[in-house]
């Protein structure tokens, strides 16, 4: 899809949608003029998009609640949050004060779009107790937050990768964090040196997984196989008891049932939808009927 619509187009722009993780990647040709949009949030996706802003492609095809991710779909981004990048000390004091979450680390990260690490750093930058309401914040507390996120959006790179066990990166950060404090790390020359170092670990497990004998990758998918099975077993057997146990309840009541079932046949035939309700109005079990479906709903202890 990508050689379709991107064969001999120019690229035109990349650029940052407001302070979120999104990258909007613009490419013309003669055709029409089209977006390839990076979603780094949640699962990521990778998001082809004409100019009118209709989904062609897209990797992973999604649904949330407020949008929906799928070709001959209006491409629609995540509600945003607040751009921290650009906002004022009022504003910020506003967006972290109204905040529902229960910590004032969540906040910073959900609310004001930070991520945890970088939340972390403002709240020990600024002294301020990740666990804090909120709400309780008090007036020096958010000056101090808000002076500490200036100075890191001010700061210089001085990018490091953060190392495990074997000495591979397993995080990346454009600077020295308070997350980072108390793990083995390198310095990089460059953040994207950083993060391809990060990228390159992820790749060789990848192909150190596709890389199993066929026989281990048969097994493990014969093991899935038989846990789905498994599961689907158990859910018939659910439903076996379920619908066993509403036979024999039915069974109990039969006469009720039935009573109602009779009255209903004979006089389906001459009464209204409303004359009916009236007729069954007194008799308890009835909670409602529908003429359209030919639903009774019976209520019985």
């Amino acid at each position: 899809m990508l050689r379709q619509h991107l064969g001999n187009a120019k690229l035109v722009s990349i650029s940052q949608l407001g302070s979120e993780r999104i990258v909007e990647v613009v490419f013309s040709s003669r055709k029409q003029q089209v977006k390839l949009i990076i979603e780094l949030f949640s699962k990521g996706n990778i998001v082809l998009v004409d100019e009118k802003g209709v989904i062609l492609a897209a990797a992973e095809h999604q649904i949330w609640k407020d949008r929906t991710v799928r070709p001959g779909f209006a491409y629609v981004p995540p509600p945003a949050t607040a751009d921290f990048a650009a906002m004022g000390v009022e504003q910020f004091s506003k967006v972290i004060l109204s905040s529902e979450k229960d910590s004032a680390v969540k906040a910073l990260a959900v609310d004001l779009g930070l991520s945890g690490a970088y939340a972390e750093e403002l709240l020990s930058a600024a002294a301020v107790d990740k666990l804090k309401k909120p709400a309780s914040l008090t007036q020096p507390e958010l000056q101090r937050l808000f002076s500490s996120l200036r100075n890191l959006i001010a700061k210089k790179p001085q990018p490091l990768g953060v190392l495990d066990g074997s000495n591979s990166v397993v995080e990346a950060f454009p600077f020295p964090v308070a997350a980072a404090t108390a793990a083995k790390t390198k310095p990089f020359f460059s953040f994207n040196e950083a993060v391809e170092a990060l990228s390159l670990r992820q790749l060789e497990s990848s192909f150190s997984a596709s890389r199993e004998s066929p026989s281990l990758r048969r097994i493990k998918e014969l093991e899935i196989a038989i846990g789905q099975q498994e599961s689907m077993v158990a859910e018939m057997a659910k439903a076996v008891a379920e619908n066993t146990r509403l036979a024999e309840f039915i069974y109990e009541h039969y006469q009720e049932v039935k009573g109602v079932l009779d009255d209903y046949n004979a006089l389906r035939k001459t009464f209204t939808p409303e004359q009916l309700r009236e007729y069954f109005k007194p008799n308890k079990l009835v909670k409602s009927i529908d003429e359209k479906t030919g639903t009774i709903t019976l209520e019985i202890d």
